[in-house]
């Protein structure tokens, strides 16, 4: 993942995360019903709004205040790891385009940031 020292933030920015699961987690039953109703429910998520058909499906919410967009991903295994490396070239091996495009979020964004030679510049100017 993209360090503190390295990450692109300001004023008004959100927290881009996403929740990476095993194959037999269904977006649309359990991430998109099941999970919402659990955040719905949680007194600190407000403006809660679930965008399942877009390009990266994603589930929009403010926590305490804070802005999130959490993306889901669906992987090839029974069970993730705590250290699922997510750069990891065959974690996207037979998993969905929308999962493609999840992970590849942070995999993209991480590697602009790898080849950017003065970071707080590329901040500032972002």
């Amino acid at each position: 993942m993209v360090e503190d020292a390295n990450a692109v933030h300001g004023p008004g920015a959100d927290i881009d995360t996403f929740s990476v699961e095993p194959s037999y987690v269904n977006r649309d039953a359990d991430f998109f019903f099941v999970l919402h109703d659990i955040l719905s429910g949680i007194e600190e998520v407000t403006e809660l709004q679930p965008i399942p058909d877009a390009h990266v499906p994603v589930m929009n919410f403010k926590f305490d205040g804070i802005s999130i967009d959490l993306l889901y991903a669906s992987v090839s295994l029974l069970v993730v790891p705590d250290n699922l490396d997510i750069f990891n070239v065959s974690l996207l091996y037979d998993v969905d385009e929308p999962t493609v495009r999840s992970l590849n979020r942070c995999r993209v964004a991480d590697q602009i940031l790898k080849h950017v030679p003065n970071v707080k510049h590329f901040r500032t100017t972002l």
